[in-house]
Parts: structure tokens; sequence; C-alpha cells
């Protein structure tokens, strides 16, 4: 009579077998998740890809054209070059394209961090503004997002209000950049331009980032620097203009990159220092995420919480009647209404922050 026998071994490589089998399936799906991204986060990250892609796609076209055009050619690009500096100094710098302000792919880019915009106060139309902006960060994205473009219903919110954000001058110097700027109401950061802005009608109102540069050297996740405690050429405009100051922070802007510091007597924060003094911008050394690794020049997905203050109102006053004293005093005023809406909403947004600082 014969007996099966069970073979013991057999079992244990079809266990094994089957063991192996579903490591190499979650493996498989771990790779593959990497890999296959979402259509909504390819929309987002190819909206952030292309912000920070333009300038340098002008700059290179500037120089093809430069580098292999002929001398007929090359003519003409002189010619569309210096109408393009014309245009942007004398036609379009003060008007607001509003269909390049609802394009979809600003929503997109919105949705990438998220950014958010919160209303305090409601604005008389009839008045222009100084909204200063803080704080920097390396790339002011919630500025851009919130007065730049209409993803976040700015024109709903402040019907009536016209905001035209301001940037470094150089800027403008890159032909044809200087016309892609003007389409979003940009204009430079000279006073000439600022009074222009405030001086083309009611509700016309400029956007400055106050810290500009020298702040973004101070801008990594969780500082609260502010480089605000010197800078009171904005509030002299008000005053000469009539407008009113409006305090913007945005809680996060400075989380979107991570930053190198260097001590304060090292060579390259020296380097640093002295390249802002003579060109005006700052080269930090900063870093944010990849498509694929943790590291790459892609800002990091956290979010920016934009909160716009109550206004100031300021008189106007002629300038051989403005004193230092008048300026100093709605200076103070500005940093109080600053302190009030960082102190308020950081319990919302950001309860561990540390108190703000002015330098």
């Amino acid at each position: 009579m014969k007996h099966s026998v069970s073979c013991p071994n057999l079992k244990n490589f079809e266990l094994i077998k089957q063991t192996e089998n579903l490591l190499s399936i979650k493996t498989r799906n771990k790779l593959t998740s990497k890999i296959i991204v979402p259509i909504y986060k390819k929309r987002q990250i190819l909206s952030i890809f292309l912000y920070l892609l333009i300038p340098w796609i002008f700059l290179y076209l500037n120089f093809l054209c430069l580098r292999y055009l002929s001398i007929y050619y090359l003519s003409a690009y002189l010619i569309l070059a210096t109408y393009s500096f014309w245009r942007q100094d004398n036609i379009n710098p003060h008007s607001l394209n509003t269909y390049i302000r609802n394009l979809t792919i600003w929503k997109w880019f919105k949705n990438y961090f998220p950014i958010s915009l919160k209303q305090t106060a409601i604005l008389d139309k009839n008045r222009n503004y100084i909204f200063g902006y803080h704080p920097h960060g390396i790339l002011p994205f919630g500025a851009i997002i919130n007065f730049g473009t209409n993803a976040n219903k700015f024109d709903n919110l402040y019907p009536g209000i016209k905001p035209h954000l301001v940037t470094l001058r150089t800027q403008f110097f890159i032909p044809f950049y200087n016309i892609y700027l003007s389409f979003f109401g940009i204009t430079d950061a000279s006073k000439e331009s600022i009074n222009k802005i405030l001086k083309n009608g009611p509700g016309s109102s400029c956007v400055i980032i106050l810290g500009g540069a020298k702040e973004s050297l101070n801008a990594y996740p969780e500082s609260t620097k502010l480089t605000l405690k010197n800078r009171k050429g904005f509030v002299k405009l008000a005053l000469l203009n009539g407008a009113s100051l409006v305090p913007v922070y945005s809680f996060g802007q400075n989380d979107s990159y991570n930053q190198i510091i260097y001590n304060s007597d090292s060579l390259l924060r020296i380097i640093q220092k002295n390249f802002q003094k003579k060109l005006g911008f700052s080269i930090p050394f900063f870093y944010g995420t990849g498509i694929f690794f943790k590291f790459g020049f892609l800002p990091r997905r956290k979010p920016i919480n934009t909160v716009i203050g109550k206004p100031i109102h300021c008189p106007k006053i002629e300038i051989h009647n403005l004193r230092q004293i008048i300026i100093d005093y709605y200076h103070n005023l500005y940093i109080n209404e600053l302190k009030k809406i960082y102190n308020k909403y950081k319990l919302i947004y950001c309860p561990h922050g540390k108190p703000l600082e002015f330098v």
C-alpha cells in the first residue's frame, strides 16, 4: 500500500516564491508612483517651470539675435528692441491686461503651493494705495499670484482697485521681456514710475516688496526678519500723493526654499552684500525640490497665506511742507498695523511663529 508523503521543502519553496512576488509588486508600485504623476500635478509643475524659465528664454533669444543675425536683421532687431523700451516707458506700464491676468495657468500656479488671499478691510475704489508686501522670500510667489494675476479673485474682493507690482529696473533692460512684464501691470521701482501710477486716476495703486533684494538674503524657513527699519521712501511717496498705506504679510513665503546662510563676517556673505549694493539684486545660495528627487530648483509645496491689512490714510502734503517727523510718524503707524495683522493671523497660519524682527 502506497502512502502520500508531504514534501515540506516544496511547500517552503512555494511560500518563498509567493513572498518574493508580493515584494516585487510593492516595489514596482512604489517606483511607478514616483514616475506616474497625476495630470493636475503635471499642470502645476509646468506652470512653475515656465515662470522660472521665461526670463532665461528671453535672454537666450536676445543672445541668438545678436550672435547670428546678419546686419539687416540686426538693424531690425535693434529697432524692435528700442520700440520695446519706448512702449514699456510710455504706453503700457499702467494698463492691466484682463485676459492675461485671468489665464487658467495662474490657477495651476496657485494650487502648486497652494496660495490663499485673506481680506480684512474694504478699500475705497476712489483712493490710491501703496501696498507694502512682506516678506520678499527668494521669489515673491504670493505677490505674483495675488497682485500680478487674478487667480485668487483680487479684482472681485477689491473692485476698482488696479494693483501694479513694481520690481527692479534691471529686469526691464531685457528687450521684449519688458513688454511681457508690462502685460501684468508690472513696472520698475523708481519713484517716477510710482508717482505716475498714483496719479493715474482713482484706484490706481502699486505693490512694493519693501524688503527688496537685501531681505532675500534672510529668506529661509521660519525666518521673520524684515528689512523695514530704515525703509521710509514709500511713506514719503504716499504723503506726497495723498495715497493710503496698506501692509500685506504672506505667511509661509520664506518656506518655499531652503537657503545656505553664512556668517555676517564670512567672505561669501560679504560678496553677497557687495553684489546687492552695486547691482541692486543679490545672489542667495538656495535650493528647493525636484520633480523626481528631493533636491532641485522648484519651490517646495508649502502653503502661502497672504493677509491684506487695513489701510492707513495719509494726507497729501506738498514737498516743501513735508518734515521728517511726519514721515516717521506714519512709518510707525505702518509698522504697528503690520504687527497687528501678523500677531492676529499667525495663530491661524503659523501658531509657533517667532515675533517679527525689523532690521
